[in-house]
């Protein structure tokens, strides 16, 4: 791995599929013209040993790769990351469906993923943003938590208060497709600039590749027979490519 100083832009993908989802287009743009790209993700630790949390249990049912599917996974990820050019980076946290304090699943349902982060989870954004706060100087761009999953919350949050000077937040795609989403976001608020970044057929048909290396991921994520090369074209015509947002001075 490369020191992280000579990398141009730095993704933070809280998942792993979360880089190529939502920024797929521009990263293929970006080490097309010859830039150094590190996609960073953050929850990638195995499943762990034992009792499963019954949203735990579902979704490895989903996913495939037996008790721990996380290696499986993170190969997905390396797959993903070589369609688009980019090096990548696994920090070993643990996905919300496996986090627990004593005997209690902090989120054991797919309502409780989608909700506030429970307090138990104050020691982990912590950790997040010290790590996070290594990252200063550089050009980094993280999730804008659209649709709310916790884990997206966290390292918002986390992002944030490592007072990064070159932060951009990306749209959470696919839940970015929902301006209602969008807006709850943003907070309503008008403290936010947007830039778009155009993208080429070729862009969108690498990032679409790229998505499609997430093949445990896909039957979640989209209905069977779903066209992904088309809603990833029509979403990027909608929103002039894909946008990131910073903070206004």
């Amino acid at each position: 791995m490369r020191p992280l100083l000579s990398y141009d832009e730095i993704f933070i993908s809280p998942h792993l599929d979360d880089a190529a989802l939502s920024c797929g287009g521009q990263i293929a743009q970006a080490t097309r013209r010859g830039a150094k790209v590190l996609i960073v993700t953050l929850f990638t630790a195995d499943a762990p040993e034992g009792e499963l949390s019954p949203l735990a249990a579902e979704l490895h049912g989903i996913w495939g790769g037996g008790a721990n599917p996380f290696p499986l996974r993170r190969e997905e990820d390396r797959r993903s990351c070589a369609i688009l050019g980019a090096d990548c980076e696994h920090w070993g946290f643990p996905d919300a469906i496996y986090r627990r304090q004593g005997e209690r699943w902090l989120y054991a349902s797919r309502r409780g993923i989608f909700g506030r982060p429970d307090a138990a989870d104050e020691t982990l954004q912590a950790d997040l943003e010290r790590r996070l706060s290594a990252l200063a100087g550089l050009a980094v761009r993280g999730p804008m938590a659209i649709g709310g999953h916790v884990d997206h919350r966290l390292v918002r949050a986390a992002l944030e208060a490592a007072r990064l000077p070159g932060l951009e937040l990306y749209e959470d795609f696919p839940y970015a497709r929902s301006l209602k989403l969008r807006l709850l976001a943003r907070g309503f608020s008008f403290d936010w600039k947007s830039r778009a970044l155009p993208l080429s057929a070729e862009d969108l048909e690498i990032k679409t590749a790229a998505i499609g290396a997430f093949a445990s991921q896909l039957g979640p994520a989209f209905a069977a027979g779903h066209d992904l090369g088309a809603e990833i074209e029509r979403f990027a015509r909608a929103r002039g490519g894909e946008r990131l947002y910073s903070r206004r001075r």
